[in-house]
């Protein structure tokens, strides 16, 4: 079969698929329903798509990295990018470059490496087209953007790095709108105590914030029995979140709720969609997963403390970067229960431009559906990044040293681009 999975779930999505197969002929023609409260448009779907399954048609381009080939050995991919000429850019926050290949496969070299200089990073955690066409890799520390042409030239057209109180995580930019997703620090009344509020939040090309979407803080006190607790201290809306064509912004306002709420670029709410949903019980690898993870970013912490993990999935965890926005401007959500289908990957929720749920599509390629990464890359093609989710985790997660959940030590990274077949 085509992927491994914990124990016991291949009953429940071999169910969940077939009982949606048997009441999508009864409910082919339901869209999402339109309710306005307190001024915005609420878009209210069902469980169930409109129009049903699709299955996409994949044929393999090209792969690189894994077990059989020895000239490319990724460290963290943990981004893909494309441009308008089909080449691909993928962000290494370990090796700190960034490797290009062509349409058709072929290695372009890279770009950025590791310093401080014109052109280099260190913490580079991710990647994205600024307006005017060139590159810029978000460092975590300080919270800052390098700039490089797509040929390797440093520019002139970073910002930030200035501000100690800052570091970035995410960015993003499409329709002319630069969306960095950030963390700001503020100390408290003594030593260990503060506050961090994370933020996602639009900026000029000259570094000025403009417009806050949405942040959430939380406080601590190292010296006063200090509880990290996943719900508070950790934002899904850092890394899962999408800038449309139209420089809309998708954001997840929600961990336990299937709802995205779409800003215009003004900061204004556009709308919101929502879709009927269960959280599901995190199984136990999931949850020593969870733990590991936080295990490691307190490993050389010199304070106790008591970790509060959540007992479900987040709607759409953070570790999948699940919200993606298509050329067309559908809207592409990979949730907690993505992977409960049959003989794929994954399934996709595809909503249209209007935020009505309209079909989900399956990726009926080979992979583990807890730690593979699935991005589109413009309209024609799809990268699945095997091992992802442990990029995200080890990039995320800070400290030192691995990350033992009790699953074995990872497999090297591989990606893999498909064609999609019309």
């Amino acid at each position: 079969m085509f992927k491994m999975y914990p124990s016991g779930l291949r009953g429940r999505r071999r169910s969940l698929l077939l009982g949606l197969l048997l009441v999508l002929p009864a409910i082919s023609g339901l869209a999402g329903q339109e309710s306005h409260s307190e001024g915005t448009l609420w878009i209210h779907n069902t469980a169930q798509p409109a129009n049903g399954v699709e299955s996409l048609r994949l044929e393999e381009m090209w792969r690189a990295g894994g077990v059989d080939d020895d000239e490319t050995i990724f460290g963290l991919i943990t981004r893909v990018r494309s441009d308008d000429a089909g080449n691909l850019y993928l962000l290494d926050a370990q090796l700190q470059q960034v490797y290009v290949f062509d349409p058709e496969g072929n290695p372009r070299g890279t770009l950025y490496r590791e310093g401080d200089g014109p052109g280099e990073i260190t913490w580079g955690c991710d990647l994205m087209f600024l307006p005017d066409g060139d590159l810029g890799v978000t460092r975590r520390f300080p919270g800052s953007v390098v700039t490089v042409a797509t040929d390797g030239t440093p520019t002139t057209h970073g910002f930030g790095g200035k501000d100690p109180r800052l570091s970035f995580a995410s960015g993003e930019s499409a329709g002319g709108n630069i969306v960095i997703g950030g963390v700001v620090s503020k100390p408290g009344e003594h030593d260990g105590a503060g506050t961090r509020t994370n933020f996602l939040a639009s900026f000029s090309p000259g570094g000025d914030e403009q417009v806050r979407y949405t942040e959430k803080s939380w406080s601590f006190d190292y010296h006063n029995n200090f509880t990290f607790k996943e719900t508070s201290a950790l934002a899904d809306f850092l890394y899962s979140y999408a800038v449309g064509p139209d420089g809309r912004v998708y954001t997840l306002p929600d961990r336990e709720r299937y709802v995205v709420k779409v800003f215009n670029t003004d900061g204004s709410v556009d709308r919101i969609i929502e879709r009927e949903f269960t959280p599901r019980q995190r199984t136990n690898v999931e949850r020593a997963r969870i733990q590991a993870l936080v295990d490691r970013r307190f490993r050389t912490f010199p304070f106790d403390l008591t970790v509060e993990l959540a007992d479900s999935e987040a709607a759409v965890p953070w570790y999948y970067r699940g919200l993606q926005v298509a050329p067309d401007g559908s809207l592409w959500v990979r949730h907690s229960q993505s992977a409960e289908a049959v003989d794929a990957l994954i399934v996709f929720d595809v909503f249209d431009p209007e935020g009505h749920y309209r079909k989900q599509v399956a990726v009926p390629v080979p992979g583990n559906a807890m730690l593979d990464g699935v991005f589109l890359a413009g309209s024609d093609r799809l990268v699945v990044v095997h091992g992802f989710v442990d990029c995200m985790r080890m990039n995320v997660g800070g400290g030192r040293g691995p990350i033992d959940d009790g699953t074995g030590d990872p497999q090297p990274v591989e990606v893999v681009c498909y064609r999609i077949v019309q």
